[in-house]
């Protein structure tokens, strides 16, 4: 589970960093970021779920149990409604 809080805590940071970056950019007067960010921050947004639920079925008896876990529900829900 330290593992999972850690990785939680890291991909907040991320969160926060790509924020500062982005207002930095708006307030230098840029309209777009650069085209690769865009894709890097899609990339990583989409395998942390999935790194996440496999850090948290590591550490059960019963992997399939985290499938059923709430958390994975409103992600597939999120999903759903980002898509």
């Amino acid at each position: 589970m330290l593992k999972a809080s850690l990785f939680l805590a890291g991909m907040t940071l991320f969160e926060f960093l790509t924020l500062c970056v982005t207002i930095k950019h708006i307030r230098r007067g840029f309209r777009l970021t650069p085209l690769w960010t865009h894709y890097l921050n899609a990339f990583i947004e989409i395998t942390s779920p999935t790194l996440l639920m496999i850090m948290l079925a590591k550490g059960i008896s019963e992997p399939y149990i985290v499938l059923n876990s709430p958390i994975v529900n409103l992600y597939f829900v999120l999903l759903f409604f980002l898509h």
